[in-house]
């Protein structure tokens, strides 16, 4: 039998975990690691990102029940990292945000005051490892935890971009009259 606790939070990678084995007088504490595991010794890394609390309950449960039948298991959340959601620009990571449930793109985008329409060539919506391409009609795609936003902005023609070519270029010709290879007229 699992002991169950009524919050259904969702496990994030940071989060700092105290696990009770209660009627073994047991406890640990953890944290999540960067690839979404937390070591419980002594029975090994179990997967707990992005799972609720009942769900991460169970899932420590089905590996030790055969050891620990009788266990029940308690999860108290110590440190909870709260989620975020990251913008990034064809240069450069340009922000990070804290995850408001209701968030779309548009409000990210556009209430920084960072990006202005007319910029913008194109936005990716990058989640769970898998890219969307978002056009400008769907900018009120809601966002999720931990999502993030891939905004590349149109090049504006610089010309202070051209003088290294043009360098380049003044040198070359200067080589190619002084071994006579081209002769000015």
């Amino acid at each position: 039998m699992i002991f169950l606790i009524v919050q259904l939070d969702t496990l994030r990678v940071g989060d700092v975990l105290q696990i009770d084995f209660i009627g073994y007088n047991y406890q640990v504490k953890t944290i999540i690691n960067k690839d979404g595991y937390a070591l419980i010794q002594p029975f090994g890394y179990f997967k707990l990102a992005n799972l609720d609390l009942i769900s991460a309950q169970d899932s420590i449960f089905e590996r030790i029940k055969d050891i620990y039948p009788l266990v029940k298991i308690s999860i108290i959340i110590l440190n909870k990292i709260p989620p975020k959601v990251y913008i990034m620009t064809n240069k450069e990571l340009s922000a990070v945000i804290d995850y408001q449930k209701g968030m779309d793109i548009r409000f990210v985008l556009f209430s920084s005051g960072k990006f202005r329409d007319e910029k913008i060539e194109r936005v990716i919506l990058i989640r769970n490892n898998k890219a969307f391409l978002i056009k400008k009609e769907n900018y009120d795609f809601q966002l999720m935890p931990d999502d993030i936003i891939k905004v590349y902005l149109k090049e504006e023609f610089r010309w202070q971009d051209l003088l290294p070519f043009l360098n380049l270029l003044t040198s070359t010709i200067s080589l190619l009259i002084l071994f006579g290879i081209i002769t000015p007229k």
